[in-house]
């Protein structure tokens, strides 16, 4: 399990999550965008509408990699977009 903070520029703030380094970004994406916005969205949508960005090195991560494929720790921030 690891620790992550999501800035989201709509509600202007960041939003924490705790989840497992086994989920895929797609999936994280799409718990992100239900728990803000409590709409329940098809992964089609999600990979077409948002983004998640590296807040430090602004790099996208890629849908189909799990985020253990990712060197992120504790605490990590990333941007909805």
């Amino acid at each position: 399990m690891v620790y992550l903070q999501v800035y989201v520029p709509d509600k202007n703030r960041f939003f924490d999550y705790r989840v497992s380094r086994k989920i895929n970004i797609c999936n994280l994406k799409s718990l992100i965008v239900e728990s803000i916005y409590n709409i329940k969205c098809d992964d089609e949508f999600i990979r077409n509408n948002y983004s998640l960005i590296d807040f430090n090195c602004r790099r996208r991560l890629k849908d189909d990699i799990n985020l253990c494929n990712y060197s992120i720790y504790n605490g990590y921030k990333f941007l909805l977009i």
